[in-house]
């Protein structure tokens, strides 16, 4: 009797299997990556630049950053809150404190109660909860009420009363939802410093 060959895969047959999966692997993962991509640019085209227009708008059409006082302007968004060196109430109420005689220079380092955030509501971030914890503070001006009195055009949003809303769906397929603030940092602050438009609840990736 002839001995019965073992049977198996021969290393060129075990080769290409592994080149057809490493194909399927990469193209998924190019999928997932331009879907990614396209997701983004979304976002950017539909609502993001349109944000940044509608502010570029406000500082043209009243000649102050968005929240700023229009009688003794600071340059930082929500400088109306904000209160100088000497003075007891913020700027707008107190603008003599620091505009006409005061010792001190009028720049950021001599404000106090600056960073807030002005945002339509306080939304959530990334470890933020309802109370707003976990990030800036939240200012009283309200950043719709501020456009429609300047009579600025907003993005469409998730609709009237949520235009600083835009719902999209990450890579898993699940439904999220971005939110746009604007507010001041300080220099030396790692996401940015000065005026900044800050994008909260996107997904890591």
């Amino acid at each position: 009797q002839r001995p019965s060959r073992a049977a198996g895969f021969t290393l060129v047959e075990m080769a290409i299997v592994l080149a057809v999966i490493g194909l399927i692997l990469g193209a998924i993962a190019i999928a997932e990556d331009v879907q990614r991509n396209a997701e983004y640019t979304k976002i950017a085209n539909k609502f993001l630049y349109q944000w940044k227009e509608a502010y570029d708008q406000y500082y043209q059409r009243t000649g102050v950053v968005l929240g700023d006082c229009q009688q003794a302007p600071t340059y930082m968004v929500n400088g109306a809150e904000t209160t100088f060196t000497g003075s007891d109430g913020d700027v707008c109420e107190r603008q003599s404190a620091w505009s006409g005689g005061s010792g001190a220079a009028g720049i950021p380092a001599n404000f106090d109660n600056t960073g807030l955030r002005v945002c339509n509501g306080a939304g959530y971030g990334s470890g933020a909860g309802s109370d707003n914890t976990g990030g800036a503070g939240l200012a009283e001006q309200n950043l719709r009420d501020l456009m429609l009195r300047a009579g600025i055009g907003m993005p469409p949003g998730r609709g009237e009363g949520f235009e600083d809303r835009y719902l999209y769906e990450d890579t898993n397929g699940n439904s999220a939802e971005v939110q746009v603030c604007f507010q001041w940092n300080p220099e030396g602050t790692p996401s940015g410093a000065g005026n900044v438009m800050v994008v909260r609840g996107l997904t890591p990736d």
